[in-house]
């Protein structure tokens, strides 16, 4: 991915709770979520839940925040 969208990403404050569209691996994209925000030495980490499916999906995944 190319520096301007990290970077994006980095600036936008999701919360626990709050809803976001996400593109996953296969390249998807879904509206989903936010259960939990995990950060670590390898990076911030977004557990998200959509249907019956719970993934966890790196935050320059998360595409923008949805007004719920």
């Amino acid at each position: 991915m190319g520096g301007k969208e990290e970077s994006k990403v980095k600036k936008k404050q999701i919360d626990v709770g709050s809803t976001v569209t996400a593109r996953l691996h296969n390249g998807r994209v879904v509206v989903a979520k936010v259960t939990a925000i995990v950060d670590s030495v390898a990076g911030r980490k977004v557990h998200i839940t959509f249907g019956a499916f719970a993934l966890i999906v790196d935050a320059t995944q998360i595409l923008k925040e949805c007004k719920a």
